[in-house]
């Protein structure tokens, strides 16, 4: 019985072709969990940062309605809040504006295990000193 060699040699991969293709295949996989790490690491930070904005967003809302009443032009407010299920701080102040009707304010809010600001949020509101 002859076999043709030519036939059988085309059957199947060979040991390199298998090795390259698992090579690339590695390659592309690992690349793939190394950006959904990243990602994953971004929607922690985007989370904090949207809760922290919803903390000044609410400080902003209490010293328009009056319950917050921060020192105009002299000091800030120093609170905590819960948001989360983490604690937040933030700090006020109030301050004249060109418009002698309007008062700015000042919110900057942190967590605990930083010390630095997460936002940094403006807003206006009517002069009540009148």
């Amino acid at each position: 019985m002859k076999y043709n060699l030519n036939v059988l040699n085309r059957r199947g991969f060979t040991l390199i072709e298998v090795l390259v293709s698992l090579a690339i295949l590695s390659t592309a996989l690992t690349a793939l969990i190394i950006s959904n790490t990243e990602n994953i690491d971004h929607i922690g930070h985007l989370k904090n940062k949207m809760a922290a904005h919803w903390v000044g967003m609410n400080v902003i809302f209490e010293v328009r309605l009056g319950l917050i009443e921060p020192p105009i032009d002299s000091g800030e407010i120093n609170g905590k809040s819960i948001m989360l299920n983490q604690t937040w701080h933030w700090k006020t102040r109030l301050s004249h504006t060109p418009d002698i009707d309007t008062l700015k304010i000042n919110v900057s809010v942190s967590d605990e295990t930083q010390g630095n600001s997460i936002v940094e949020l403006v807003g206006f509101t009517g002069n009540k000193e009148e």
